[in-house]
């Protein structure tokens, strides 16, 4: 097991592009935790503009924008994975921002949609960026430090936004959640090998040859 674990990390380590999105992850996800999955109900509760029944709507637009999204990236390949999946993580500002500004049902919807759809551009991307460049026999490794460092903290994040609430302004942290969460996820494209990262010729092609078809 400690032979696994000494691969694993050492695999996990050698790749900057790797460690440096699960950093980042760990603390957006503490974000998204915190912020939409505790402020946002705490406002449909007491905020007449969304309610319980518009938050519901919201949710469910953001799982049509990760529907749809998904139905799209079967067609187009994705030729840039990590820069295109940050972005689109970044997306996700939006609807934080507007939670907090303005939570109103149409509005807050539309928001979410879009940050589903960018939320599932950097699923995919993130999935075709560890099965091309990792190693199959150690991939299963590499995705244990992956989980562990993009979800370490999120039980943090539910318990600083349920303090929050209750000694700050719901907008100001909001607002403030929305412009950390897009500048971690715009930082990243610094890192070269992340803003640099391709594909095989072969798997681009092979897309393109499919949606031709």
């Amino acid at each position: 097991m400690f032979h696994d674990l000494r691969v694993g990390w050492r695999e996990f380590w050698s790749r900057t592009w790797l460690w440096v999105i699960v950093l980042a992850f760990m603390v957006m996800n503490a974000i998204h935790i915190g912020a939409w999955g505790v402020v946002g109900p705490y406002i449909a509760k007491n905020d007449e503009r969304l309610g319980i029944a518009g938050w519901g709507w919201v949710v469910s637009a953001e799982g049509v924008g990760i529907l749809l999204m998904t139905l799209v990236l079967m067609w187009f390949p994705l030729k840039r994975p990590l820069r295109y999946g940050m972005i689109g993580m970044a997306a996700f500002a939006i609807p934080l921002t507007t939670l907090g500004v303005h939570p109103a049902v149409i509005l807050l919807a539309i928001a979410a949609f879009i940050a589903g759809a960018g939320a599932e551009v950097f699923s995919t991307g993130w999935n075709l960026a560890m099965m091309e460049n990792i190693p199959g026999d150690k991939l299963s490794r590499v995705s244990s430090y992956d989980m562990l460092g993009s979800y370490v903290v999120m039980p943090i994040g539910t318990l600083v936004y349920g303090w929050l609430i209750t000694h700050s302004d719901v907008t100001t942290v909001l607002v403030t959640s929305g412009i950390l969460y897009a500048t971690i996820a715009v930082v990243t494209l610094a890192v070269p090998s992340v803003w640099r990262m391709g594909r095989p010729a072969d798997a681009v092609n092979g897309r393109a040859e499919l949606a031709d078809s």
